[in-house]
């Protein structure tokens, strides 16, 4: 089965699906105490039509963010594109059945931090792969 993959982290990656990555600390972030009370029923951060506008723009997944025990949320919003370039990605989540070039779709992680003890650690993303597979039936776009 032929696969791609587009590297998010990349800006190159980024160009291509015409997305900015944004951060923001917390679990709600904005919220008193990072939006961590009892009984939450989750954060809207998570759902595709939040409003993540006034968030710090990510130059860098990779860059450390946060020190002590924290959440933070990366999202980016992405459009499919006419064609793609890449190698193979070992693990993917399902973004639509049926898939067609100017669709959008909004990706976001929630990253967690929590050191217990010392030393202290960061909070980062390491990976953001979008992988396209075809089955052979359909044809392959065209493009650089």
């Amino acid at each position: 089965m032929p696969r791609e993959t587009i590297y998010l982290r990349d800006n190159a990656g980024q160009t291509l699906v015409k997305g900015t990555w944004r951060y923001a600390r917390g679990y709600v972030p904005g919220e008193p105490n990072e939006g961590l009370i009892e009984q939450t029923a989750g954060s809207p951060a998570r759902l595709a039509d939040y409003d993540d506008s006034s968030w710090a723009v990510c130059e860098d997944l990779a860059e450390r963010n946060s020190h002590g025990f924290s959440f933070m949320w990366y999202r980016i919003r992405i459009t499919l594109p006419e064609a793609i370039q890449g190698f193979n990605v070992v693990q993917r989540v399902l973004l639509s059945d049926n898939p067609s070039p100017g669709d959008q779709h909004t990706i976001a992680l929630l990253a967690a931090n929590g050191p217990l003890a010392a030393p202290g650690g960061t909070v980062f993303c390491r990976y953001a792969n979008l992988g396209f597979e075809w089955t052979g039936t359909e044809s392959k776009p065209k493009g650089p």
